[in-house]
């Protein structure tokens, strides 16, 4: 378990004046995820029904795209929906809809936020925008992305 310094430093000053301090567990079931431990056990229920030859072909596929998201060609762009203009991102979504808990996964930890391209690929019914009174709300792509973990567990 990693302390922020700021989270060290309180501890120390808590031990140094005597006192006793109980580090909460984090709420989350892993460190820097989206998802609650329910989730999480939730989750690898539904990974553990996908074919072991499915998810080793989406481990290497997944990771072939994930290279392509810091080329020079997609780097640079703003656009968060060019991770899509690959050949790498059209062999993942060959896979189909039974990679999509697969995808929670990834999408469930804040520096893979960009792995909601491939998520809306194959769910394209699930609301890339929501609508407050009327008027569209903006998301920030990391928002998007707890959306969607929230959403997939959703009843």
């Amino acid at each position: 378990m990693t302390f922020s310094r700021r989270r060290l430093l309180q501890f120390a000053a808590v031990a140094a004046a005597g006192g006793g301090l109980a580090l909460a567990a984090p709420a989350c079931a892993q460190p820097g995820s989206y998802l609650s431990r329910s989730q999480a056990a939730k989750l690898r229920v539904q990974i553990a029904a996908i074919p072991p030859d499915t998810r080793a072909e989406f481990a290497h596929r997944y990771q072939a795209w994930r290279k392509t998201w810091d080329s020079p060609a997609i780097a640079v762009l703003s656009d968060s929906a060019a991770v899509r203009r690959s050949d790498e991102f059209a062999a993942l979504i060959a896979l189909g809809a039974p990679i999509l808990p697969l995808l929670i996964e990834k999408i469930a930890r804040p520096a893979e936020f960009l792995a909601l391209q491939a998520y809306e690929a194959l769910k394209p019914e699930w609301p890339t925008t929501i609508d407050r009174n009327g008027e569209r709300v903006f998301e920030s792509e990391q928002a998007k992305a707890r959306r969607a973990v929230r959403d997939w567990f959703a009843p």
